[in-house]
């Protein structure tokens, strides 16, 4: 595998820390994996800081990809936790496209270069509710 994850439960979220190359197929696996672990742990979100992941940028169908499988496995597959990826600039440029398709399809996703950022989103403050 091209890409390698090192994961921890913090609070109440899954972390992953990926590194590696970038390849879309596994990209995939990583997603999926991610959000299946989140709800057998029964967490309420997941960061995949993907900053130490190397790659050339991802094409628009790249893109367009992981934002349908992303929703699929929210939406048909029930793997309905907050996800939230941290990268650099330069790749999540790309990547807005796969968040839009995402979030088009029902998905809970944000995409982000800032991980604090990222963080608080997946712990929205519940007071007043």
């Amino acid at each position: 595998m091209s890409i390698e994850i090192q994961w921890e439960i913090k609070e109440q979220y899954l972390y992953l820390d990926a590194q590696g190359v970038y390849r879309l197929d596994e990209v995939l696996k990583v997603l999926e994996y991610a959000l299946e672990k989140a709800k057998q742990e029964n967490l309420k979100g997941v960061l995949i800081d993907t900053r130490k992941v190397t790659s050339v940028t991802p094409t628009v169908m790249e893109c367009y990809e992981m934002g349908k499988w992303i929703a699929q496995l929210q939406t048909t597959r029930g793997y309905r936790v907050r996800l939230a990826v941290v990268g650099t600039q330069e790749i999540l440029e790309s990547q807005r496209f796969g968040e839009i398709v995402a979030l088009n399809r029902g998905a809970l996703l944000k995409v982000s270069t800032d991980r604090e950022a990222a963080i608080a989103w997946l712990n929205p403050r519940t007071e007043g509710r």
